[in-house]
């Protein structure tokens, strides 16, 4: 049997728009799309139950919560299929939104064994934490970022934290910081910014500690207080380090510091002290450095 050139070409185009019109997203086992929904917005996955009947279901299954206080929260908590979740992502924008709603969906993600946690507060009014977050297991990252209150109870016990981000928060204490730090033993990766009128004394002893960048607003260094002792330390980030009491343990072997001065920020009360005093006190803190980057900014 011979075909023409035309027919050849006729049937080359039918095939070629099979090919395009196969829905290949549909094939992949539910596990598979579960993990693709969950890079996206809780709002976007929910959207995905128009596609299809078997849509209808599968971002209940989804390991990751991401919210911006929409008022369907407590919909999709209350539909959702009682797996456990990797990633909860809170951010409040609202001042509208009830403290007491916020705690209760901070609860069920650390009920569902959440291993990251991040709240992040872009409105005008502070959002306090569970206690159950201090005893929190399953917990591996958490991030708290803008007005949140951080007032520790007396015991904390996270065996599992290894990354922490404290960015522009509002710390209860000194003690709620040290208490924080010493119920996170196996803490890695710390990363501190804080407020200029914040004069929280930032000492750390932690054994396990790899990696540490400090964010200093705090324009009086009165009060500023700062001591590392942590042994397993290699890299070591300041930006504006003008405390008042910094000390490096002699335990501690920083491999590599990176080190931001800025002018602005520089001690106003001590006219004696400028930033070349500011490098001496840091090369004496850090003899054994290998390798050191020093910025002065105007």
């Amino acid at each position: 049997m011979f075909f023409s050139f035309s027919e050849v070409m006729a049937q080359s185009k039918s095939k070629c728009r099979k090919l395009i019109y196969v829905d290949r997203i549909s094939d992949l086992p539910d596990s598979l799309i579960c993990h693709i929904l969950s890079f996206l917005p809780t709002k976007h996955a929910v959207a995905t139950t128009i596609l299809a009947t078997r849509w209808k279901q599968l971002w209940t299954m989804v390991p990751t919560l991401d919210f911006g206080d929409d008022d369907f929260v407590f919909r999709v908590l209350a539909l959702r299929k009682p797996f456990p979740v990797k990633k909860f992502r809170l951010v409040l924008r609202r001042v509208d939104v009830n403290q007491s709603h916020v705690l209760t969906w901070i609860s069920y993600a650390i009920e569902h064994g959440v291993q990251e946690l991040h709240l992040l507060v872009k409105r005008n009014r502070t959002c306090e934490l569970p206690r159950s977050l201090f005893s929190c297991e399953s917990l591996e990252e958490l991030e708290l970022k803008g007005l949140i209150v951080l007032d520790c109870p007396p015991s904390v016990h996270l065996p599992n934290l290894k990354h922490l981000y404290l960015k522009q928060i509002e710390f209860a204490n000194d003690d709620s910081f040290h208490r924080l730090l010493t119920g996170s033993p196996n803490l890695l990766r710390l990363h501190v910014l804080n407020e200029p009128y914040d004069n929280v004394n930032l000492v750390f002893n932690n054994p396990k500690l790899e990696y540490l960048k400090i964010d200093n607003l705090v324009e009086d260094p009165r009060f500023g207080k700062l001591q590392i002792n942590a042994p397993n330390l290699k890299f070591l980030i300041l930006n504006n380090p003008n405390f008042h009491d910094f000390s490096v343990g002699k335990g501690t072997n920083v491999v590599e510091a990176n080190v931001n001065l800025f002018e602005r920020y520089q001690p106003q009360l001590h006219e004696h002290e400028n930033a070349g005093d500011c490098i001496v006190k840091l090369l004496k803190a850090l003899p054994n450095v290998r390798n050191l980057t020093l910025r002065h900014n105007k």
